[in-house]
């Protein structure tokens, strides 16, 4: 008798976990390497990864820059329509400036 309860009880907790995996919900987070350069507005802007010379480069020099501030360092680079944050010397984000 004490077999027959005992699988009558795995086979139970089987179902109820399996039941459970069947109806989570499925969270799709977009991977950020995939996010386009530009915006909605069309504006170009540095992607992630991009070393500050190359930012440089493709983007002329910032307008205003502001020190490394935090371990690690995050450095900031504003230019007219965007901001990029660099963490050391690569881009970790770039924005869009708000409309005043």
């Amino acid at each position: 008798m004490y077999k027959r309860h005992r699988s009558l009880i795995i086979s139970c907790v089987i179902f109820i976990i399996s039941m459970n995996v069947a109806l989570a919900d499925n969270l799709a987070i977009p991977s950020l390497d995939n996010i386009p350069p530009d915006s909605s507005e069309e504006i170009p802007r540095p992607v992630r990864a991009m070393s500050m010379d190359e930012v440089e480069k493709q983007f002329g020099s910032p307008q205003k820059t502001y020190e490394p501030v935090g371990t690690p360092p995050i450095t900031r680079w504003e230019y007219e329509k965007f901001i990029v944050h660099f963490e050391y010397q690569y881009v970790i984000d770039s924005v869009i400036k708000r409309k005043k």
